[in-house]
């Protein structure tokens, strides 16, 4: 934080590069660059990063800390509550727009583009407050095409799920990829599901590249034909087909919403997010884990002490040493100067526990509390300081032997599901850990009472972190349909008639047998433009329609 003389306290993330990581110049670098490009983006949905440095050999930066959810737990939390309503989960993307629209558009002091693209727009990387605030995070991995440090051809970056086809096959992209990944959070916020994940990344990202558009309202009926149309154009292949920036798709979407006849404000949003985890605001983040001051600035190794230190109970080996812990040269200290700028003076007193892997592997987050240091009181006639006894020096830390193990993170939608590994049950229930696996590749099944059984493979990297998300398909309960409809269609101009993929004909068509209920159909005119229309259609029921596509 700003050094100043309110003592003001705020909640913040930390993330670190991995020690393992950090021996890589090219990902510090490419670190470096990402984390100035971060903390030169200022807008109220995007997550901030405050500051970054070097310290005791460890990058960091210091994130604003938003208190709230993720939308991949609301996601997943609704889809039991029958879904996200659609005016709520178009706000929340809207405003995602507006961040990226603010990134696609951002100069350098020349007034020149910085051509940055976001690159792992995902439910999981979007906030959304109490306060009904919603925040876009983790631009630590985003790109500037101005940047010293540029990612090289065939690296891929960003979660397999919500990658563009451009993305999967490695050839160059745009801020158009970024509305790609941004129209599959739509369709999953609307209908629970991403529709492409599959238990591969291989078989994900061939149903990327190759599926056709999915169809939003065959997985959420009651949602507008407005906001179809939008998600369809989000997620065009080619990217001249979808929408040319983060604002247009923004300005679709806030019209989406006033078609409805709602007005959905931060107070609504908030409220909805606190429906859905009033225990989780009630409880708010655990703090279990107490460590030193982290200095403004690279401390010198003579400034530095770096004996190791017991970690607290209840903590780990990682989290105790995390950052440096500043030794002074004198007790006490005297007071603090005032300093101006952005230099920040960091008391940690708490660290929020969990580890979370970012991008490649090489990043590692902690929830810190920070808060002003204390200036003593200055005594009349104090007596001087009184000189520390000389520190002993560690003895020289001797080569770690390199890992044969790693661990792999186990989640499931919907969760509590139980794992067996390797055809051996693990205890507990998803989302779980399952540490000290061997490297090489395992078998992972997932079940799910109601749900059918997940299967995979996943592949283990000595020293690394693997996540396997199986997605459970619930086993359908068998409903007794009632006596199937006949239908008669005409269009103007002729049209290719489907309902889901089954070509009915093309038109005029006549007492053709159609499903009883809500018929949606999807019209394909003579120059390839594609219509959906809806119509109900009663048990036994002969129902003839017309419709000018003109129109």
């Amino acid at each position: 934080r700003e050094l100043g003389g309110d003592g003001a306290r705020r909640m913040v993330v930390i993330k670190r590069v991995l020690p393992h990581v950090a021996e890589d110049p090219h990902f510090v670098d490419m670190f470096r660059d990402e984390a100035r490009l971060a903390m030169n983006l200022n807008h109220p949905n995007v997550c901030h990063v405050y500051t970054f440095g070097e310290a005791e050999n460890t990058y960091y930066l210091a994130m604003e800390w938003v208190n709230g959810m993720p939308l991949s737990k609301i996601i997943r939390r609704a889809r039991d509550k029958g879904g996200i309503p659609v005016e709520i989960a178009l706000r929340i993307v809207a405003q995602v727009a507006e961040a990226l629209d603010y990134a696609h558009r951002a100069t350098d002091a020349a007034g020149e583009p910085l051509g940055i693209v976001h690159r792992d727009v995902s439910p999981q990387n979007v906030m959304v407050s109490f306060d009904g605030i919603v925040k876009l995070l983790d631009f630590g991995i985003a790109k500037a095409s101005s940047h010293s440090t540029r990612t090289e051809a065939g690296i891929i970056k960003g979660k397999f799920a919500y990658m563009s086809p451009q993305q999967c096959v490695g050839e160059p992209i745009d801020a158009r990829a970024d509305i790609f990944a941004l129209g599959i959070c739509l369709f999953e916020a609307l209908a629970g599901k991403n529709p492409f994940r599959r238990k591969t990344e291989f078989e994900t990202m061939t149903k990327i590249v190759g599926d056709p558009t999915p169809d939003l309202l065959a997985r959420r009926p009651d949602a507008p034909e407005a906001v179809a149309v939008i998600v369809e154009r989000a997620l065009m292949k080619q990217p001249e087909r979808r929408y040319q920036t983060a604002g247009e798709m923004q300005i679709a979407l806030e019209q989406a919403i006033a078609g409805r006849g709602t007005f959905v404000n931060s107070a609504r949003l908030g409220e909805y997010v606190t429906q859905l985890f009033p225990e989780e605001l009630r409880d708010g983040p655990t703090l279990d884990t107490r460590i030193g001051k982290m200095p403004s600035t690279p401390p010198s190794q003579e400034s530095v002490d770096s004996r190791p230190r017991p970690a607290p109970p209840g903590s780990t080996e990682l989290d105790a040493v995390a950052l440096p812990v500043a030794t002074p040269s004198v007790a006490p200290a005297p007071p603090p100067k005032k300093r101006g700028g952005a230099g920040i003076a960091i008391s940690v007193v708490a660290v929020l526990s969990l580890l979370l892997l970012v991008g490649a592997g090489g990043l590692a987050a902690t929830w810190v509390f920070l808060r002003e240091p204390e200036t003593p009181a200055l005594v009349e006639n104090d007596p001087p300081p009184v000189p520390l006894p000389p520190r002993v020096e560690a003895p020289p830390p001797t080569e770690p032997a390199a890992p044969t193990t790693g661990s792999v993170f186990v989640e499931s939608d919907p969760p509590g599901a139980t794992v067996t590994f390797d055809g051996e049950a693990v205890t507990g229930q998803t989302p779980l850990e399952i540490g000290l696996v061997a490297a090489g590749t395992h078998e992972v099944a997932i079940q799910l009472d109601g749900h059918e059984e997940w299967t995979g493979n996943v592949v283990v990297v000595a020293g690394r972190r693997a996540t396997l998300t199986g997605d459970l398909r619930r086993i359908p309960t068998v409903h007794r349909a009632g006596p199937p409809g006949r239908l008669s269609l005409n269009t103007r101009p002729w049209s290719k008639v489907y309902l889901g993929r089954r070509l009915l004909g093309t038109t005029p068509i006549g007492n053709v047998e159609v499903p009883s209920g809500t018929v949606r159909l999807r019209l394909v005119d003579r120059d390839g433009q594609e219509h959906r229309r809806a119509l109900r259609v009663g048990p036994g029921e002969h129902v003839n329609q017309s419709f000018d596509l003109r129109e």
